[in-house]
């Protein structure tokens, strides 16, 4: 029997894997893969690690939204202290009667557009100022242009229903009653009515911000650190009336 001789060696230990009149192969292991049970046992694992980043993730973003509520209710105090630099007393409350219908006259302005030019939006409240030179006197603001502009430092990001720019019978924004905001001033502990004189248009009442006040640094007995001046407000869709909490 005559001796074969290798036509070419591969490989560094030489093996043989071409021979004349005839060929070898050398078969290799055949590659791995995931098995089903193997592939839902990964799924599931990601599926539990999902479920617990899930809630921590959401408490992060209502931290993230927290901080942002309390940053715009402290932009809303820089402001009225600002506006108290400027014009030597704190916003009024509301240009409109409590408890009044229909008053004539009163534009319903209220602190809110007052403290326009110490939040950034300066042009929004000159805006409104040239039109009440314009429009009568007895229209609402409500009905200005802009009026339905929302401004983010009075919104909060936490609240579903900010912003809330639509009001009840209106179609669009633009023939609304204006945005809402989130932050409220306190106008004292008493339903409105007056102190002196037993009326209910909410004049003379015991906290800083009511209808026409005019309350000065000076006229806070206990300090501005234990007066209340603002908080937050959550606001309701105009569903079968106007709720005017936030305007």
């Amino acid at each position: 029997m005559s001796a074969v001789t290798p036509s070419r060696v591969t490989g560094p230990s030489g093996a043989l894997d071409a021979f004349e009149g005839g060929f070898m192969s050398r078969s290799l292991p055949p590659r791995q893969a995931f098995t089903l049970v193997e592939l839902l046992v990964v799924i599931a694992i990601i599926g539990i690690l999902v479920a617990l980043l899930l809630p921590a993730i959401q408490a992060a973003r209502e931290a993230a939204r927290r901080t942002q509520c309390t940053n715009n209710l402290k932009q809303v105090g820089l402001a009225l202290h600002n506006h108290h630099d400027v014009r030597k007393k704190f916003p009024l409350g509301t240009m409109h009667p409590i408890d009044v219908p229909n008053p004539g006259g009163e534009p319903r302005w209220n602190w809110m557009h007052f403290i326009l030019p110490y939040m950034e939006e300066s042009t929004l409240y000159e805006s409104f100022k040239a039109q009440r030179k314009t429009r009568p006197a007895t229209e609402g603001l409500y009905l200005y242009d802009n009026a339905e502009t929302v401004v983010t430092t009075l919104q909060c990001p936490s609240d579903p229903n900010s912003p809330k720019d639509m009001t009840f019978g209106a179609t669009t924004p633009a023939a609304g009653q204006g945005a809402h905001g989130n932050y409220v001033t306190c106008s004292g502990d008493t339903k409105h009515s007056d102190s002196v004189g037993g009326s209910t248009t909410g004049m003379k009442l015991n906290g800083m911000f009511f209808y026409n006040s005019a309350i000065r640094m000076a006229d806070l007995t206990d300090g501005t650190s234990k007066t209340l001046m603002a908080a937050e407000l959550l606001v309701s869709p105009d569903a079968t009336g106007h709720d005017l909490r936030g305007r």
